[in-house]
């Protein structure tokens, strides 16, 4: 009882004080260092080398204070991060063969990017506003956690690999699509 009590405050604690972090310190730091969102790197993490169940529950409580924290509608970040995290889990188990680097790198860039799109449909839609496709500050925030993702990728992947213990080698076997 005592060791899901204290994942459960691990978790808590963990995703409030990153979206703490990332609404108050991150996005006051200049040039690209506004662009670094460690909530998006965590999740994309955890879905890579736990699963998407553990992730999810990050998700929903990290969603659940950036939503807090935010002027947008309340659930919205709690949808859109979901939502990318379904997306790279299907492509996660159903075309990536293996748990290396460049799949790390593919699952981290996939979903950033959709997690991008999603909140800028969410921003039209439930705002009312602009579509930022075609804004160069939605490229260069696109571009900005790109560079953090995948740095934080290539600098973590080691790392965690060994932490994990549990990535090793095995033969393809044939399978269905999720």
């Amino acid at each position: 009882m005592f060791k899901t009590f204290g994942q459960f405050l691990f978790l808590l604690l963990g995703s409030l004080l990153l979206a703490v972090f990332q609404f108050s310190f991150f996005s006051a730091l200049p040039l690209w260092g506004q662009y670094l969102y460690p909530g998006i790197i965590v999740v994309v993490f955890i879905l890579f080398f736990v699963d998407l169940l553990p992730a999810l529950y990050f998700i929903l409580a990290f969603g659940f204070f950036l939503d807090i924290l935010s002027f947008q509608f309340f659930g919205v970040y709690s949808l859109v991060l979901a939502s990318s995290a379904l997306i790279a889990n299907f492509v996660l188990k159903n075309f990536l063969t293996n748990r290396s680097l460049y799949s790390l790198l593919a699952v981290m860039f996939l979903f950033i990017f959709s997690y991008n799109i999603l909140l800028v449909m969410a921003n039209f839609i439930l705002l009312n506003g602009s579509f930022k496709l075609g804004d160069i500050s939605f490229w260069l925030s696109l571009g900005g956690q790109f560079f953090w993702g995948g740095l934080s990728a290539v600098l973590f992947f080691s790392p965690l690999i060994f932490w994990f213990k549990k990535f090793k080698p095995f033969f393809l076997e044939k399978k269905q699509l999720v």
